[in-house]
């Protein structure tokens, strides 16, 4: 529609095109919400808002929006498991501004340029619906970015097409592939973080602190190297920062202490994980639910069949 005008045919295609596909994602939409189980096995609570829509969803959305730009402008303190840790440095006020008048420069721009308004639309289109307008269990992800990219790379070769030819062009190329370098070279060290378990969950308490996720899989990466006493500490942190609410530390310190010969140990942890969550009481619908693997949910289920100790 933005380069099309003017030419009927050209139009009728692109009409029947976005049709379809609308036609498409509505159908899997339809699908998603008709045939969602209730209670669901796997999500036995659903996601969290933010903060409820107004102004104080904008505040808290800002800000992150505010942590996710910088890292596209300096790809640095990238994280697998972000959170209110990750922008605690991040003022709201300022966030909001900045947005703002990144928002309306961009409108300007837009307005003018026909190739601008298709990048900034690619951009927007695929950041808004993982902007937390509907509650995700993952409020900020690098992921989220894949697609949105597609837009900042078009907007970037516009301004690097926009300047003259000559030195000024010369060395805007010049500089693009200097970043292509740089950009490369920190994929290649940021790989290392994620050639296993361990380095992956140690990498994100290093990053968050405050990750649940992080000193639980630092658990989980113990637990299956035999360190049960280092797991027992890691899921006792994770613990914690759920502040005892949470099934799933619970359940794994049982397996810790079961394996250290600490039986009448580990059936009080598998009781309290089970009365947080009724899943731990059959611990074969653990593995229907994602939560654990086969062999540690049969682990689980030893404990749990062990009789009552004195």
């Amino acid at each position: 529609m933005l380069f099309r005008r003017g030419k009927p045919h050209a139009q009728r295609a692109w009409l029947l095109l976005v049709t379809l596909t609308t036609s498409a994602v509505g159908a899997f939409y339809v699908l998603r919400f008709a045939q969602e189980p209730s209670p669901s096995l796997i999500f036995p609570e659903p996601a969290h808002a933010i903060a409820p829509l107004g102004i104080d969803w904008l505040l808290v959305q800002t800000q992150i929006w505010s942590a996710e730009f910088l890292r596209i402008v300096w790809p640095t303190h990238l994280c697998a498991d972000y959170g209110p840790y990750t922008v605690r440095n991040i003022d709201q006020t300022c966030a909001f501004l900045s947005i703002l008048t990144l928002g309306i420069f961009q409108a300007i721009l837009c307005i003018r340029n026909r190739k601008i308004a298709l990048a900034s639309a690619l951009f927007w289109a695929a950041l808004l619906p993982v902007s937390n307008l509907v509650p995700i269990f993952r409020p900020m992800a690098d992921r989220y970015f894949y697609l949105p990219l597609a837009g900042v790379a078009l907007l970037l070769a516009l301004a690097l097409a926009a300047l003259r030819p000559g030195g000024v062009r010369a060395f805007g190329t010049a500089a693009a592939l200097a970043a292509v370098v740089a950009l490369v070279a920190a994929t290649l060290q940021q790989q290392t973080v994620w050639k296993d378990e361990s380095t992956l969950w140690r990498a994100v308490s290093l990053e968050n602190p405050a990750s649940f996720n992080g000193w639980l899989g630092q658990g989980y990466a113990c637990l299956e190297k035999g360190n049960f006493t280092e797991a027992l500490q890691h899921f006792q942190h994770a613990s914690s920062l759920a502040q005892g609410k949470n099934a799933e530390p619970f359940a794994d310190m049982a397996l810790c202490l079961d394996a250290q010969g600490k039986p009448r140990q580990a059936a009080e942890a598998l009781a309290l994980a089970s009365k947080l969550d009724s899943r731990y009481t059959r611990p074969d619908t653990l593995v229907r639910a994602l939560v654990f693997p086969e062999h540690l949910a049969q682990r689980l289920h030893l404990i749990a069949l062990r009789p009552s100790l004195p």
